[in-house]
């Protein structure tokens, strides 16, 4: 049986170097109801995501509560699993960091572009504002990367 070995470096990291990072933005619901009518189901796209994006995990932080429907609920997913990251809580107390949802734990592989989104699931915010996270991850393949090793039989 023949051990098969690439011409790889044995320590250190390749040229190209990719980091995790973080995506975050306010979402100030005041301001949205000042342009647009809110309602209940509506999604609010937050974070853009590029395609071949790893997502390890995402949540948020409520800057400012909500004080005019003090039951509004929102969730945090994306397209496909509107609750993938948070399942739907109450926006009416500040400085609360909503968990990552258990099913989410190990984060998500997107393949094709997507946004993370904040779902509003009962009744609709008007004044509050919410910091929207994720740690992300480019997993982008690198152009011509398998031609930069040759395999040898050691």
């Amino acid at each position: 049986m023949a051990t098969i070995s690439a011409s790889a470096p044995v320590a250190g990291e390749p040229g190209i170097v990719r980091r995790p990072y973080i995506l975050e933005q306010v979402v100030d619901f005041a301001v949205i109801a000042a342009a647009v009518t809110i309602g209940t189901t509506d999604t609010v796209q937050v974070l853009k995501l590029p395609a071949f994006t790893h997502v390890s995990g995402a949540g948020w932080e409520v800057l400012t509560a909500e004080t005019t429907n003090t039951s509004a609920q929102v969730e945090l997913g994306d397209g496909v699993d509107p609750n993938r990251w948070v399942a739907s809580a109450v926006v009416s107390s500040t400085g609360v960091s909503a968990s990552v949802a258990t099913t989410s734990a190990l984060g998500h592989t997107y393949a094709a572009a997507d946004t993370i989104d904040l779902l509003i699931s009962v009744d609709d915010p008007t004044d509050a504002k919410v910091r929207v996270w994720a740690i992300v991850s480019d997993i982008k393949p690198v152009a011509n990367a398998s031609d930069r090793l040759t395999w040898t039989s050691a």
